[in-house]
């Protein structure tokens, strides 16, 4: 049953079920986006400090009450959307649905998976921490929490082998879908113009 066939799946992955405290974090930033016809994610790389701070702010368990209420967390407020927008991105990944998702988050949540597992392809992005920017709330509460329902929680569950079998640690936060630097590639556009970046994000 159900029960036995998840037990059997806890004891094969029991190894892997550690926390690698000595992981540091990645200056390279993913930033992905779906629209109802494909996926794309980008990548830029971001100052050391900034891309620390930028894990110690992510969004967790009981960390993304944060989202559309704090200062820096707004629509036209976010302090990483202004990161994003100043950053000279390069393309990691973009493609077209074979059948359009039930809904958007569904998409949102494969182009993470899209991600996570070209991460995991590349043993030079193991053992690390990412960080990684979308735009939508419910895909971040959902990862936040730990869980989900339906397709978006099968989404979820086959990232998963990627994250453990590479020992990658996700991290992740908001930007607007205004500034998302991997918006046009969901719609065959290229990659867009860095705005002047920030003196805080030098």
């Amino acid at each position: 049953g159900p029960v036995r066939s998840e037990l059997s799946l806890l004891a094969a992955l029991a190894p892997l079920l550690s926390t690698n405290l000595r992981a540091q974090v990645s200056p390279h930033i993913t930033v992905t986006d779906a629209s109802l016809q494909g996926a794309a994610a980008v990548r830029f790389t971001a100052p050391a400090h900034v891309a620390r701070e930028l894990w110690r702010r992510r969004l967790g368990p009981g960390r993304y009450g944060p989202l559309d209420c704090d200062i820096g967390y707004r629509r036209g407020d976010s302090w990483v959307s202004e990161l994003c927008e100043g950053a000279p991105v390069r393309e990691f990944a973009r493609f077209r649905f074979r059948a359009q998702p039930p809904s958007i988050n569904v998409g949102e949540a494969r182009a993470d998976r899209a991600a996570i597992r070209l991460l995991a392809a590349d043993p030079s992005e193991h053992e690390q921490r990412h960080n990684f920017v979308k735009d939508s709330r419910v895909v971040l509460a959902a990862r936040a929490k730990g869980r989900a329902r339906g397709r978006l929680l099968r989404e979820f569950q086959l990232s998963y082998p990627h994250l453990l079998a590479a020992d990658i640690y996700p991290g992740q936060q908001w930007n607007d879908s205004e500034r998302n630097n991997a918006d046009p590639g969901t719609r065959a556009g290229g990659l867009p113009v860095p705005a002047p970046r920030r003196l805080w994000a030098s």
